[in-house]
């Protein structure tokens, strides 16, 4: 989704791969709702291994360690790639070559935003928000699996109410998209019996009514969408299931691969077919170099974070 949409509203120099009254267009422009469908996954599956990992706060150090061993790695691999095609991009324009160490530091450690630095590639944002929502589930998952139930609920409560402090300018914090997150944590706490079916309603109006006043009424669609299929859909798909192991590879490099693609043949795609099968085209190469990605550098970074154990099993 999130490809389709960076790949529909492509702008350069020349101006926009398609026009703005494009229906194909309008409908693309739904797809960055996908980084919501992703939010609502990851609230839901990292508490979830964390329940079965049987996490406890002192393990605090190895979970995030386990975490940044899974997805440093390939994130440093994208930004070198990045980097050097920066670099090469001044090189062609003849521009004085400036290393910019603040910038670099706060792109590796996904600061970036919140000391205003720009990144190297504008998807890393959502990787951000994702480290923060580690921190924060790492500290606070003891209360939501509380034994006593006002306590979790609480818990709860307390962290959707969180997003009333931040607003749309400050997006690049976790405590805004709360609940979005704890959409899929309350979930999670529902599958494993924590909270009944009453309640689990009642903690979906709640998270819906903030997702519709303070992000989007289209966030709502994706939310709970997303929920529903967490939910109620059990079929399952070979395809769909690789695809899945790709997708970090994929939101890490198709700005890279497809996107270059499009950088250089968008001008000359005239009628609305040849933009559409340049589009596409873009998507099959940008999945292509994620494969290789995924194999040469994200494997083995998955290899690595399951070393890690919380303790030592027989």
């Amino acid at each position: 989704m999130v490809c389709f949409f960076h790949f529909i509203w492509h702008e350069d120099n020349f101006g926009s791969l398609l026009p703005a009254e494009s229906t194909i267009k309008q409908i693309g422009y739904y797809g960055h709702h996908g980084v919501n469908v992703f939010f609502v996954i990851s609230g839901f599956v990292i508490p979830l291994a964390m329940y079965y990992g049987k996490y406890k706060i002192e393990y605090f150090v190895k979970f995030i360690s386990k975490r940044m061993v899974r997805l440093h790695p390939p994130f440093i691999a994208s930004m070198l790639l990045y980097g050097v095609m920066e670099y090469f991009y001044w090189l062609k324009g003849g521009y004085v070559i400036i290393y910019d160490w603040g910038r670099i530091a706060h792109n590796f450690f996904l600061t970036a935003k919140i000391f205003n630095e720009s990144w190297f590639q504008d998807v890393y944002w959502t990787l951000a928000i994702e480290l923060q929502y580690y921190l924060v589930i790492a500290l606070i998952f003891p209360i939501i699996i509380h034994q006593k139930k006002w306590i979790s609920n609480a818990g709860i409560l307390i962290m959707l109410a969180l997003c009333f402090f931040f607003g749309h300018d400050q997006k690049h914090y976790f405590f805004f998209h709360t609940p979005v997150f704890m959409f899929g944590v309350v979930l999670f706490l529902h599958h494993i019996k924590r909270i009944n079916t009453f309640e689990l309603a009642v903690f979906t109006f709640y998270s819906m009514w903030l997702i519709y006043y303070e992000i989007t009424p289209a966030c709502v669609i994706a939310a709970l969408g997303t929920g529903i299929c967490i939910y109620a859909v059990k079929w399952r798909s070979k395809f769909l299931e690789w695809s899945g192991q790709l997708s970090y590879s994929l939101y890490l490099t198709h700005a890279f691969s497809g996107g270059q693609l499009l950088y250089y043949f968008a001008h000359h795609a005239v009628t609305l077919w040849q933009k559409v099968g340049l589009i596409v085209t873009s998507v099959a190469i940008s999945i292509g170099f994620a494969y290789l990605f995924y194999r040469m550098i994200e494997v083995p970074s998955v290899n690595w974070s399951q070393k890690i154990r919380y303790k030592k099993t027989a």
